[in-house]
């Protein structure tokens, strides 16, 4: 379609409307709502929406601005958490007869109802047991929740805190793993700790 050309919408009677124009659609993405625009533009070009109502159209737009903002916000909750495990989550996760894990107990647990009661989770296994899969992959499900998420090596938390606080930062450090809804601390007591006492001290 040339720049500047309308997108077209087909009428009841068959005909031809120019609706909007390129530089109409240009204008969802400047005022932030680009995803709109798009679902609009599909909506003018496919005449499968039709027989849409008007109502119904707008509330498809809307809806797909909104699944956008929260992908956005996903996105961005799993970068901050720390992930090790590129792309883990609870579909992936290997029901093995040795785990003694089932569908219903993932689920029930990704669903994070524990993280909202403020509870624990401890996962115990032998080492190569999948502990740091299976937690990332819950963290992914609490990104999803749309709530916030650390993951560290509780070495190299310590390790963080005792650089930061040799800089006179240890407050500023303390928040960014007390802050999160979900933190989740990997190899606890597996690997030595370097000085921990002095991390807060």
């Amino acid at each position: 379609m040339p720049a500047g050309s309308a997108a077209p919408s087909t009428t009841a009677g068959g005909g031809v409307t120019q609706m909007l124009s390129e530089e109409d659609f240009a204008l969802f993405t400047r005022w932030r709502v680009g995803a709109f625009g798009r679902k609009l533009r599909e909506i003018c070009e496919d005449e499968a929406f039709d027989d849409m109502t008007f109502e119904d159209k707008i509330g498809a737009c809307i809806d797909a601005e909104l699944e956008a903002r929260d992908s956005r916000k996903i996105d961005k909750a799993v970068r901050a958490a720390r992930f090790k495990i590129k792309g883990a989550c609870v579909e992936d996760i290997y029901y093995l007869p040795d785990r003694n894990l089932t569908r219903d107990r993932i689920a029930g647990l990704a669903s994070c109802a524990w993280v909202e009661a403020r509870e624990n989770l401890v996962i115990i296994s032998e080492s190569g047991g999948g502990k740091s899969c299976i937690a990332q992959a819950l963290g992914v499900a609490a990104c999803r929740s749309l709530m916030s998420v650390r993951y560290a090596r509780l070495n190299d938390m310590f390790r963080e805190i005792n650089v930061a606080r040799g800089e006179g930062r240890v407050y500023d450090a303390l928040d960014r793993f007390s802050k999160p809804d979900l933190l989740i601390l990997d190899d606890f007591f597996t690997t030595p700790i370097e000085n921990p006492l002095n991390a807060v001290g």
